[in-house]
């Protein structure tokens, strides 16, 4: 009988997960959306956030899982199509985040004071700016880095209220 309530519980906590992951998804596109067709009209287009971003961030904080790479893959390439840039640039913007926030999250669970996970998101977010900025460069050939500088520090600093919707589960010992 414990057997069967065993699988339940981790039944449920995989809904848990995938429902996480909708919820992320679904503010993503949303937000990308809106960036899309309200942001340019009102003058906050260079200061609108990649949203994709704090899904990787969020999502990396758990272990690499196939799930969280599709859906990052599916916002990246919907962000290259809607900003011209090169196809596989955002996803690989995408990536490289997750990864990093993947690489934190080991230290992340022993570490009491919530500093190696802020440590492990501010990395993640530089790294992927620094990607940004080195592929969408190379591409037109000069690129001017205040724009894209605008929208990542709006990215970041939004990142915080936003973080929540990106966890999947709630760990006392790692938040910040």
């Amino acid at each position: 009988m414990s057997r069967f309530m065993g699988r339940s519980t981790s039944q449920s906590r995989g809904m848990g997960d995938i429902s996480r992951l909708l919820i992320g998804f679904l503010v993503v596109m949303t937000i990308g959306y809106i960036g899309l067709v309200y942001a340019p009209q009102i003058g906050m287009a260079y200061f609108w956030p990649f949203a994709g971003i704090w899904a990787a961030v969020g999502w990396g904080g758990r272990r690499i899982s196939m799930k969280p790479v599709i859906l990052l893959m599916i916002v990246g390439l919907l962000t290259d199509l809607s900003v011209e840039g090169p196809v596989g640039c955002w996803v690989a913007v995408h990536l490289a985040a997750y990864l990093v926030a993947t690489l934190f999250r080991k230290r992340a669970q022993t570490d009491r004071s919530g500093l190696v996970r802020l440590l492990g998101d501010a990395v993640a977010l530089v790294v992927a700016f620094l990607i940004a900025r080195w592929i969408m460069g190379a591409y037109k050939g000069g690129l001017e880095s205040g724009i894209l500088l605008g929208q990542f520090l709006t990215t970041a600093i939004l990142y915080v209220p936003f973080r929540p919707l990106f966890l999947f589960k709630k760990e006392r010992w790692v938040e910040a």
